[in-house]
């Protein structure tokens, strides 16, 4: 069994994709480069994304790739339903829910 370490990137997602493998943490994407003959990383990773809103709740940034290469990253809500107080019953959303600026989306790359 091989284990690798990310220390400084608790990851939230994984992808190998052209011979790199990405891995999100909840605020950046990261990509480290594949050699062959490699089974895991040894070189140091690249910052691909970074500037993603830092929150509690909803915080792992799981991605995807579509057919020409750009990267699709979900960026969670801090809250359930833009509540005017977080996981309290009874509670209303707001409208308009200012966290659509930057939160609850899927971003585009």
């Amino acid at each position: 069994m091989l284990l690798k370490l990310f220390p400084d990137h608790y990851g939230t997602g994984l992808e190998l994709r052209d011979n790199y493998l990405y891995v999100s943490t909840t605020t950046e994407v990261y990509r480290y480069p594949l050699h062959p003959e490699e089974l895991i990383p040894t070189s140091d990773a690249e910052l691909v994304i970074s500037e993603f809103p830092e929150q509690r709740g909803h915080s792992s940034k799981g991605f995807a790739f579509d057919g020409d290469g750009h990267i699709y990253v979900n960026v969670g809500a801090p809250s359930n339903a833009c509540m005017e107080l977080a996981r309290t019953k009874g509670s209303l959303g707001m409208r308009p829910c200012p966290q659509l600026e930057r939160q609850a989306s899927i971003w585009g790359f």
